[in-house]
């Protein structure tokens, strides 16, 4: 999976999909958004098994895929980056990298 956008459309997509994430759960996908890339819109989710909540935006989506990434320390991270565009990749071990 790899996908680039601009930094503010994704910390939009991702302040409003993480309301729905729990902060402490006994289950740890509970705590992660499902960031999925198809064609060319990036949909990301947060479910808390009682509310879910889904955004999309336009993206330039290099490679198709899906990640669940943890969400207090995805968002943390995009809040630190420099403004301009971001690109977010995942290696075939699952490991992501956030240029």
């Amino acid at each position: 999976m790899k996908f680039s956008c601009e930094k503010e459309t994704l910390l939009n997509l991702l302040n409003i999909a993480s309301r729905a994430v729990t902060g402490k759960s006994s289950m740890p996908l509970l705590e992660g958004l499902l960031l999925a890339a198809d064609a060319d819109t990036l949909t990301i989710t947060g479910y808390d098994l009682s509310m879910g909540i889904r955004t999309t935006a336009q993206v330039d989506v290099v490679e198709p895929g899906r990640i669940v990434l943890n969400s207090r320390l995805f968002c943390e991270i995009v809040r630190k980056l420099p403004e301009g565009e971001v690109t977010l990749s995942v290696s075939e071990t699952n490991r992501a990298s956030i240029i």
